[in-house]
């Protein structure tokens, strides 16, 4: 399996173009609360007959330590207020999700630091990396892989050439298997 680069600015064509599963584990969804691209994208996919699930993994203040750390990693020119507001439009963005399309959203709670970002869309994985850097984490490497992405959440032994989608795929299930967040948020 050969991961190749994969461009930020083209996430939003590969949502629109899932027609069974989203799963979204980018910490937080304030970018692409502010852009209708992303909105229209995602909303195409929900619409999809053919469309199931769609998991949003998010993360929430007040309930975990390490949310002052990770944001000033994640965003180290803004003060905590500036966080806190990224943060507000995240849920917002989120929850309206949800709350349009509560048979077809999921969201999860992340409670543990994220290792990576990963946008999945069928059996296309991309993946970025987080780093301390006055860049943000969009402005990084990114990478694009494919892999049966059902197989592999569902536990199957992955083969030689799986394992490297099986790991990023692990960071995203292990959120997932947890507690739930409520669509009304």
């Amino acid at each position: 399996m050969t991961a190749r680069n994969f461009s930020v600015d083209n996430i939003p064509d590969l949502l629109g173009e899932a027609k069974r599963r989203i799963i979204l584990h980018a910490a937080i969804y304030s970018p692409f609360a502010s852009s209708p691209r992303h909105h229209r994208s995602i909303k195409a996919a929900l619409e999809r007959d053919s469309f199931n699930l769609l998991d949003i993994i998010s993360i929430y203040p007040g309930d975990i330590n390490f949310f002052s750390d990770f944001m000033q990693m994640l965003r180290p020119e803004q003060t905590n207020t500036q966080h806190l507001k990224e943060i507000t439009e995240s849920q917002s963005f989120t929850s309206e999700i949800a709350a349009a399309y509560p048979q077809k959203v999921c969201l999860h709670r992340l409670d543990a630091v994220p290792m990576l970002p990963v946008v999945v869309a069928d059996n296309q994985i991309c993946f970025g990396h987080y780093a301390h850097s006055p860049l943000r984490t969009a402005e990084g490497l990114w990478f694009m892989l494919n892999a049966d992405v059902e197989k592999l959440l569902n536990k199957a032994v992955p083969n030689q050439d799986e394992k490297g989608a099986y790991r990023i795929l692990c960071e995203c299930s292990r959120f997932m298997n947890r507690r739930e967040v409520a669509h009304e948020q």
